[in-house]
């Protein structure tokens, strides 16, 4: 079997499913190279178009949707992570290709912020209120659904930001919410799987009848 095929204990992650190290790396240089092509990052209707790129490189376990999730995933994690801690070299990594992914700033704003919210959050914790932990990394979903509206009117509302607001809500209502929204993104997902699988069946149609022309 491939490295990609194979997730072993020491180079894998679990988040509902298993991806290896290599499978990481695979979906983050597929990503960086669609950029490149496209003068833009993937998103929900470019799915189709990457899961094909890397089918052949990733696990055979992980399908389109998961492909979709994980790129949220990362994008949140390394999005809120603090440049200057100390990684291993797979994070190192992960993140110089986060970086080619999203732009070379990727990750620098959250870093003002990171500590004091923190220390916030694991005061909460100690008291046992069983708030949300890390919001961006548990509601990546909701997160990035929520997050154009909540730029344009959540301040004023508010005066919070998105993710220490998503942080201030009992653990189980923010499964909750998230279940929602992986549902309905999924059935987006699967629809878009469909449409990608319409237009080659059509393509293939076409080619067909423009050879039965004849010269």
């Amino acid at each position: 079997a491939s490295a990609p095929a194979a997730a072993s204990s020491s180079g894998a992650r679990s988040y509902g499913v298993v991806w290896s190290d290599a499978d990481e790396v695979a979906l983050l240089n597929a990503a960086a190279a669609f950029r490149v092509r496209h003068g833009r990052v993937p998103g929900l209707p470019d799915m189709g178009a990457l899961f094909d790129a890397i089918r052949g490189s990733i696990a055979p376990h992980i399908d389109q949707p998961k492909v979709y999730y994980k790129l949220k995933r990362l994008k949140s994690k390394f999005d809120h992570a603090v440049p200057s801690a100390v990684v291993s070299r797979h994070e190192q990594r992960l993140r110089d290709l986060c970086k080619k992914v999203w732009g070379a700033n990727f990750g620098l704003p959250a870093e003002k912020d990171a500590a004091p919210e923190e220390d916030e959050e694991d005061e909460e914790e100690e008291r046992g209120r069983g708030n949300v932990p890390d919001a961006a990394a548990m509601l990546p979903v909701a997160t990035e659904v929520l997050d154009a509206y909540w730029k344009t009117d959540g301040p004023a509302l508010s005066g919070v930001s998105l993710e220490k607001g998503l942080s201030k809500l009992a653990t189980e209502d923010a499964r909750w919410i998230e279940a929602k929204w992986r549902r309905q993104l999924d059935a987006e997902v699967h629809s878009q799987i469909k449409r990608h699988d319409l237009a080659k069946e059509v393509y293939g149609l076409l080619l067909d009848a423009i050879k039965g022309l004849g010269p």
